[in-house]
């Protein structure tokens, strides 16, 4: 019951961490409006460093709400998925047009993800990065083998 309370506690603090960062993230480094105050390079001396402070915020953010690290770290595998979800929604909303298929960002920040291509929009509408169906099906399958493995005790 409590392991269950735990995975739903985290699941909610990642969608909402991860939608209210993707929506401020463009608000404050990509809209028309902005004036270059919070320049990333100011404080982080690369984008790698940048991520790793987010995702490791999101797990401590995570795991204060629920008090379970298998928890926290297994629902890190949404943040990228619904932070970058809700950017683009808010360019939509902003811009009146819909923004996917969007260009391949993911794999030219990440240099492993090019030889799987996992920011590659998929054929088929809506046009969403692979990344947007895989990390969720991982975080699934975790979930699902969690559960399963708790009840064959």
């Amino acid at each position: 019951m409590l392991r269950d309370r735990c995975f739903g506690i985290a699941l909610g603090s990642i969608l909402v961490y991860s939608a209210t960062y993707g929506v401020l993230e463009y608000i404050a480094f990509h809209s028309p409006n902005y004036n270059g105050a919070l320049k990333i390079s100011k404080y982080f001396p690369n984008m790698y460093f940048y991520w790793a402070f987010m995702l490791l915020t999101a797990v401590g953010i995570t795991f204060a709400f629920c008090r379970n690290w298998i928890s926290a770290f297994w629902s890190m595998w949404l943040f990228p998925v619904i932070e970058d979800l809700f950017f683009f929604i808010s360019l939509s909303i902003h811009e009146h047009h819909f923004p996917f298929p969007v260009s391949n960002w993911y794999d030219e920040a990440f240099s492993i993800t090019k030889f799987i291509r996992l920011g590659q929009a998929t054929m088929f509408w809506p046009f969403f990065p692979r990344f947007y169906y895989i990390f969720p099906l991982i975080y699934l399958f975790g979930c699902l083998s969690l559960l399963w493995m708790r009840k064959g005790r």
